[in-house]
């Protein structure tokens, strides 16, 4: 994946110091300089990671008082599903950001 700011690896400009300086400044700059949208949303993506983990916690919890392997299957499946969309979402996400190499 190519980081914002950062040179093309596959371009002649990678021997360049001056080029990976400058690329690392303005990632340090934006990373200083967050954007409240930026900051909101990842919030919302941890409460919503840390939420997703408690349940699936507490459905394991669940299988293991009870002694029933349906709830463990249930806990199985959705750390599954969420995986699998964060999976998706990235590879998707990837594909969009990284331009063709023809």
């Amino acid at each position: 994946m190519r980081l914002v700011g950062l040179p093309d690896p596959v371009s002649s400009e990678m021997g360049d110091a001056r080029v990976w300086r400058a690329a690392a400044a303005a990632q340090l700059a934006a990373l200083r300089n967050p954007q409240l949208f930026n900051v909101v949303l990842t919030i919302w993506e941890r409460v919503l990671a840390a939420t997703a983990h408690i349940g699936m916690a507490l459905m394991v919890l669940r299988a293991v008082r009870e002694r029933r392997l349906a709830w463990l299957g249930l806990a199985i499946l959705a750390h599954t599903v969420i995986i699998s969309r964060r999976s998706l979402h990235a590879f998707l996400l990837r594909r969009a950001v990284q331009p063709q190499i023809a």
